[in-house]
């Protein structure tokens, strides 16, 4: 993505969308706090199914992601949004406002889109190419998944012996992103009122 117009200079296409799927708690959004760390360049605008009211609300997203590209636009929960499978009757304006963005009337160079749901399928017109051409599987964390999650959650404090993470990410086999962020919540918690950890 960081080279998306080195990409398009040599004749390629940079990838325009991402379909991200998987069961509930196995670290969609967590993925999102990863790329948030990792691309400090780029401008992200995150979309709910309750901040997205509108046709008009998507193409402001999609305006002001045009201004501030690069840019990722993250849609959470896509499904929420009435952008999963539809019936062949059956009419959807913020569907069809986005599928209008997203078909390259517009600028979109420079601008990513990422969609996370628990569903399996969206709409066919949403995963074609151009749009959310690539899909990724994600499944419950392994243990090297799991550490680097603990790292992240953990880059703020001092861990004096980095043995300490490498333990709890081997016991905590089948924990997922939102447990793992608990998991450590808790224990700055109870280092914080036990004096071990500054106050300030």
């Amino acid at each position: 993505y960081r080279n998306w117009q080195a990409v398009e200079r040599n004749g390629g296409n940079a990838s325009k969308g991402i379909f991200l799927h998987g069961p509930h708690g196995v670290g969609k959004s967590f993925l999102n706090q990863v790329l948030f760390s990792q691309f400090k360049e780029v401008t992200f605008l995150h979309v709910t199914s309750k901040s997205m009211a509108s046709p008009k609300d998507i193409a402001r997203i999609f305006e002001v992601a045009r201004m501030k590209k690069p840019a990722m636009v993250i849609f959470e929960d896509v499904d929420l949004m009435g952008f999963g499978a539809r019936d062949n009757n059956q009419s959807n304006s913020a569907l069809n406002q986005i599928l209008n963005e997203m078909s390259g009337i517009a600028d979109n160079r420079g601008i990513l889109i990422l969609a996370s749901s628990s569903r399996l399928t969206l709409d066919p017109a949403l995963m074609r190419s151009g749009r959310l051409e690539s899909a990724i599987f994600m499944k419950t964390l392994e243990y090297p998944e799991r550490l680097e999650a603990l790292k992240l959650f953990t880059r703020r404090l001092t861990v004096k012996d980095p043995g300490v993470l490498e333990e709890v990410a081997e016991k905590t086999e089948g924990y997922n992103g939102a447990d793992l962020k608990a998991l450590t919540t808790r224990a700055i918690t109870k280092a914080v009122e036990g004096g071990s950890m500054d106050r300030k």
